[in-house]
């Protein structure tokens, strides 16, 4: 079985885990919700702080935070870019 099936459903596996990190990286409500520390806050969490915390807005900071938050997705997706292809069109092409 891992010599026939691992190798064909790796680009999809692939792909399926880059989708799933995606959306894991963003879910801001529940980080919001269920982070009461601190230190505890993700990224999202900490950038919308800066809002709050300031009466007005401290745009370098924010956007210094947001390129920072956007650096990791964009390596990824990045990396495995051959994966997230082949695994996208692995059921679209017959033969």
């Amino acid at each position: 079985i891992r010599k026939i099936v691992l190798p064909v459903a790796r680009p999809g596996l692939v792909a399926a885990g880059i989708f799933c990190f995606l959306v894991s990286w963003n879910e801001f409500i529940f980080a919001l919700i269920l982070t009461g520390t601190p230190s505890a806050q993700t990224i999202p969490v900490i950038i919308s702080g800066f809002l709050a915390q300031l009466r007005f807005y401290d745009y370098g900071p924010m956007f210094a935070a947001s390129v920072l938050a956007v650096i990791p997705p964009v390596v990824i997706a990045l990396a495995f870019q051959g994966y997230l292809v082949r695994g996208m069109l692995s059921g679209s092409i017959k033969g």
